[in-house]
């Protein structure tokens, strides 16, 4: 997936650097994984919002948009390659 280096993993990378999300934010309910605890879920989903409406200038194009924006846009062209067959690219993130 095109995002998930730029996006998630990126904000995840922060969050626990800067020491937002710590260890003791999750908890094994059972051995069949691990769960972030409801207050850490919370300033997770309001650091992704974050995040996900901060805007930057997009390298290639120089034009302002934010990464919310970026996903509808190749939402929009996966739509009309399923439907129409017309060519996709994926966004390329040029840092």
């Amino acid at each position: 997936m095109e995002f998930r280096s730029p996006v998630v993993d990126r904000l995840v990378i922060y969050l626990i650097n800067l020491g937002i999300i710590k260890p003791s934010d999750f908890e094994t309910p059972s051995q069949k994984g691990v769960k972030l605890e409801d207050n850490a879920r919370k300033t997770y989903l309001k650091n992704y919002e974050k995040f996900m409406t901060t805007s930057f200038v997009d390298s290639k194009t120089r034009k302002r948009q934010n990464y919310r924006q970026v996903m509808r846009k190749n939402g929009i062209k996966v739509e009309r390659l399923l439907l129409h067959g017309e060519g996709y690219e994926p966004y390329g993130f040029y840092w």
